[in-house]
């Protein structure tokens, strides 16, 4: 409802009331009842009246006109009150979903750090394990530098040999006075200090060492023994006594000799003539070697 459709209002409602109060003119045109002085002061008051009352109307008419317009700019001010908090609850709605989704990605970033944590213990402990194994490494490689060299310094202690005799000998005129057994088939002979030619070995270096022999005869007695530096140490008797059989005897002994550097040893017949061997092999032997 407008402005002028207010005041229109209000006037016809002081037109109705204007004509209800003032009386009537009769055919001679005057009143019936009131005389013209006092018509004309009564139509001062009513105009009077008339005019207060439509200025209360009129201010009434802007009020209620400032009501209305309120009632619709606030009617306004709610849709868009409303359109914002939807828009706030989206917001919030948006906001939510996406703390669910930081939530969901901060649960994965805290697993795989986790897992980096886990990894990065098992390569601290691989790498202290290679460690330890560095240091293993390190004394074993130590350990056979050492033993290389002692090795190295051995070298020249590590002394043995062994020879045989494989061609048979069965007359007493081969020995032609020389006592001494040749032992002429070498088998080994390790820092060379056995003479093959002599039958006679000659300790390199001081120390103790081990000797045995081995005599196979048949048909006699053979007695020799083992002689350091021209003393008898000890003694290997075979004996099958006289037959007409080819019976056979080994014999053998061994001797542990504490021996200085240069001493000669050697193996000596005392009597009888036969050594035998069997299969191209030696079956008389003389062996030695440095104990330490």
């Amino acid at each position: 409802m407008t402005v002028l459709s207010v005041m229109y209002l209000f006037l016809c409602i002081g037109g109705t009331f204007a004509k209800k109060v003032l009386p009537e003119k009769d055919a001679s045109g005057e009143h019936t009842l009131l005389s013209s002085t006092t018509e004309g002061k009564l139509s001062g008051v009513l105009r009077n009246i008339l005019n207060q009352e439509s200025l209360v109307r009129f201010s009434m008419a802007q009020k209620f006109q400032k009501l209305v317009l309120d009632v619709l700019d606030n009617q306004h001010n709610s849709k868009s009150l409303l359109r914002k908090v939807g828009n706030i609850a989206k917001e919030l709605q948006a906001l939510e979903t996406r703390d669910q989704i930081l939530e969901e990605e901060n649960f994965k970033l805290k697993q795989e750090l986790k897992v980096m944590y886990d990894n990065q213990s098992h390569i601290t402990e691989q790498f202290q394990r290679l460690d330890e194994f560095d240091i293993r490494l390190k004394m074993v490689e130590e350990k056979m530098i050492n033993l290389s060299a002692q090795q190295t310094a051995d070298t020249g202690k590590r002394v043995y040999f062994s020879a045989g005799i494989t061609k048979e000998i069965r007359n007493s005129a081969v020995w032609n006075g020389n006592d001494v057994i040749i032992f002429y088939d070498v088998i080994s002979n390790e820092g060379g200090a056995y003479n093959a030619s002599t039958g006679v070995f000659t300790a390199p270096v001081d120390g103790v060492y081990v000797f045995s022999c081995f005599i196979l005869t048949d048909r006699t007695t053979f007695y020799a023994y083992l002689e350091v530096n021209g003393s008898r140490k000890i003694n290997v008797l075979g004996n099958t006594g006289p037959s007409r059989y080819d019976i056979l005897e080994s014999a053998g002994n061994l001797d542990i000799l504490h021996l200085q550097q240069g001493d000669r040893v050697l193996m000596r017949r005392s009597s009888g003539s036969n050594i035998r061997s069997v299969h191209d092999a030696p079956s008389t032997t003389f062996s030695g070697f440095l104990l330490y």
